[in-house]
């Protein structure tokens, strides 16, 4: 069994992903709302909600260990069509808005989006590249480091996406018109989500260090029974303890490698 302090929480994924698109939607709604100041109060629906589950799938990808070629991340390379999905989905919702809803105006809506609206999606992608893919590739090489290094990774994404939900209420208090109806009550719901779920993970990424680093060093001290800290010339390990049984009918077991430390205790790879 693997102690638990050295298993990843699928809460923190999830919280980040949600995190990244929350705060993707909430700038792209702030850009529009502060550039167009009619249908104040669609722009959430519009751009926020095609947004979020654009940028949370985009995130969730980018997660993947899956690449094209030799060392092209699928989810940088798919980053391409969500855009012109997402471009093609808030079209659609905004030609469907303009009169009765009918499937001609949607549909014709997403092809115009996903062909002609690229003179706004390209842009946007490069800027969300920017903003956002700078940090999610730093994350990613850092938890190629190891445990310490994916929950620094963490730390990174979920303050990066707070400092930009706090950037988007910023712009949103500029736009003209400003008000409290029911759009600005949703754009400040996507950008509270944004900063509620990128604080919550970065605070379970720093807790999750910080707790396996005391149980590093209690088995360092000969308090967890089963388990023990071993130096060798490659550096710290931890081992599993196994029982030495010299018999006929069981032969002697090895202790099992479990994971290779650095000198303070960090867990960086896993050696089962």
């Amino acid at each position: 069994m693997i102690p638990v302090v050295f298993r990843t929480p699928r809460s923190l994924c999830a919280l980040n992903v949600c995190a990244v698109g929350f705060a993707i939607a909430a700038m792209t709604t702030a850009a529009f709302m502060l550039s167009g100041p009619s249908r104040h109060w669609g722009w959430p629906v519009i751009v926020g909600i095609p947004t979020v589950i654009a940028g949370s799938l985009w995130a969730a990808l980018l997660r993947r260990r899956e690449t094209v070629g030799k060392n092209t991340p699928v989810g940088w390379v798919l980053s391409i069509p969500l855009a012109a999905f997402n471009g093609g989905l808030a079209c659609a919702l905004l030609c469907a808005s303009t009169g009765t809803p009918q499937p001609a105006a949607f549909v014709g809506g997403v092809v115009l989006g996903m062909t002609f609206g690229a003179i706004i999606w390209v842009p946007a992608l490069a800027v969300v590249l920017l903003l956002f893919g700078l940090p999610l590739a730093w994350a990613r090489r850092l938890a190629a480091r190891g445990l310490a290094g994916e929950e620094r990774g963490e730390i990174v994404i979920g303050i990066t996406c707070a400092i930009f939900a706090a950037a988007a209420i910023a712009l949103c208090a500029l736009a003209p018109n400003a008000s409290l109806d029911e759009g600005s009550l949703l754009f400040h719901a996507l950008a509270v989500l944004a900063a509620a779920c990128g604080i919550a993970a970065a605070f379970i990424a720093r807790d999750r260090e910080a707790r396996r680093r005391r149980f590093v060093a209690r088995v360092e001290a000969d308090e967890v029974p089963g388990l023990r800290v071993e130096t060798r010339d490659e550096g710290k390990m931890l081992l599993r303890v196994q029982p030495h049984l010299d018999t006929y009918r069981r032969p002697p077991q090895t202790d099992q490698e479990l994971y290779a430390l650095d000198d303070e205790g960090r867990a960086l790879r896993a050696l089962q």
